[in-house]
């Protein structure tokens, strides 16, 4: 029986603490009319730590110099940040994972 892993930290935890995680949420894909992103399983801690991750680095805005206001952002500019915003996530776990520093 093949055990499930978390993408990101690669922590065995038991297999109902597995969770799958879209990397662009369900909600952006059906706005921007593209396809359903690919999931990755995440570890509870993990999946958790990646929405609060989200939720400081994808922004639903942008300042538009012309007008000099804010604008919503396209949802297709915001599938992109999320995309952008998990690598980086994984590159910022990346180090604690090699180091072992990893709280759990």
């Amino acid at each position: 029986m093949r055990k499930e892993i978390c993408h990101i930290c690669r922590h065995v935890p038991k297999p109902i603490a597995i969770e799958p995680h879209h990397i662009i949420p369900t909600q952006v894909t059906k706005q921007a009319e593209i396809p359903e992103s690919i999931t990755v399983n995440l570890c509870h801690n993990c999946h958790r730590e990646v929405h609060t991750w989200y939720s400081m680095k994808v922004l639903d805005t942008t300042y538009d110099p012309a007008t000099k206001r804010f604008k919503t952002k396209p949802w297709n500019e915001r599938a992109k940040d999320y995309e952008s915003a998990f690598k980086n996530f994984k590159k910022y776990k990346k180090p604690l994972r090699q180091t072992g520093q990893e709280a759990r």
